[in-house]
């Protein structure tokens, strides 16, 4: 994903917060889920591409 297209932390977090909302699922299941729907693997790879971006 470029970084352009990243979507914003706090974006992922209230779209998970909704869907917590929404459902039974954990926080964490929901920003993994979340993750997973902007073509990530994992929450945390989501968060290393936002630090890689940052980076350079």
């Amino acid at each position: 994903m470029q970084p352009q297209t990243l979507p914003s932390i706090d974006r992922i977090k209230r779209q998970a917060k909704q869907l917590r909302k929404a459902t039974e699922l954990t926080h964490m299941q929901a920003l993994e889920a979340i993750a997973r729907n902007h073509g990530f693997k994992t929450y945390a790879s989501l968060q290393a591409a936002h630090k890689q971006a940052k980076a350079g």
